[in-house]
């Protein structure tokens, strides 16, 4: 896949969460603000992206996806603890992490992340790892995309009936796979544009100058997706009409010009 897909897939995921009008008061954009941010990254992306991407269908897979990483929250303790620091990073005022890392000149890997973190006395499970999360699912996006091309190329170029037909195939689960990890990309980059998902004042100013005399209390939930559901442009389906999380994404030919309502509240 070509670099640029990818990098357009993280980049309309942002400027979605910039373009939705939903305001700083909000403060986290609960599950309604991750599927705004999911479909406008869809409708955002560039015209020679592959057609299965600019369907009604893609845009509103995507944005149901884009929730599944807070839906997932409580599965269990050792779930939980691992999963839950990939959501945020707390950055010092200086743009550093615990007076170490810079968010600026990050380490190449997780190990080498969590080795400097220690250096310091801090964890990635205390600090979060938010910008790994991110940098995962964009290398997973590159491979999706490298496998459905080279489907999408063997089925058009070979000559035997039962290969082409195992491409095709291989093809359309690629794409049910690509639209997961797309929801994904678009939760973390959302989760990136929270202010209160990368600083050390996520709850508060805490111990430190407070300019604006916000009390030390709980801030995170204050606004949390009511906010944003209460403005939302788009109708959920009800739960009984919601498909499972299993069910295939419609290849290209099969979601051109479809549409369908978004899944769940």
């Amino acid at each position: 896949m070509k670099r640029r897909w990818v990098l357009a897939l993280a980049s309309t995921s942002a400027l979605g969460c910039a373009s939705l009008g939903c305001a700083s008061q909000a403060l986290a954009w609960g599950g309604t603000g991750h599927r705004w941010i999911g479909r406008a990254a869809i409708e955002a992306l560039p015209a020679d992206l592959p057609p299965f991407l600019h369907t009604a269908a893609a845009r509103d897979a995507v944005g149901e996806l884009s929730r599944e990483p807070d839906r997932s929250r409580g599965a269990g303790k050792a779930h939980d603890s691992d999963h839950d620091p990939g959501h945020f990073v707390d950055g010092d005022d200086d743009g550093r992490l615990a007076g170490g890392p810079s968010l600026t000149a990050l380490p190449a890997t997780r190990e080498d992340y969590e080795t400097a973190l220690r250096a310091v006395g801090a964890t990635s499970w205390k600090i979060g790892y938010l910008p790994y999360s991110i940098i995962e699912d964009w290398q997973q996006l590159k491979k999706d995309f490298a496998y459905w091309r080279a489907d999408d190329a063997g089925a058009r170029q070979t000559s035997d009936p039962a290969h082409k037909a195992w491409l095709e195939a291989d093809r359309a689960e690629r794409e049910r796979q690509i639209m997961i990890d797309i929801g994904a990309l678009s939760h973390f980059v959302g989760d990136g544009s929270m202010p209160l998902h990368v600083s050390i004042h996520f709850n508060g100013w805490g111990p430190f100058p407070n300019p604006t005399a916000t009390r030390p209390a709980r801030c995170t939930r204050r606004g949390r997706g009511p906010m944003c559901a209460r403005t939302s442009p788009i109708r959920p389906c009800s739960p009984e009409s919601a498909p499972s999380k299993t069910a295939p994404v419609r290849s290209t030919s099969e979601s051109a010009g479809t549409s369908r309502p978004p899944w769940g509240p």
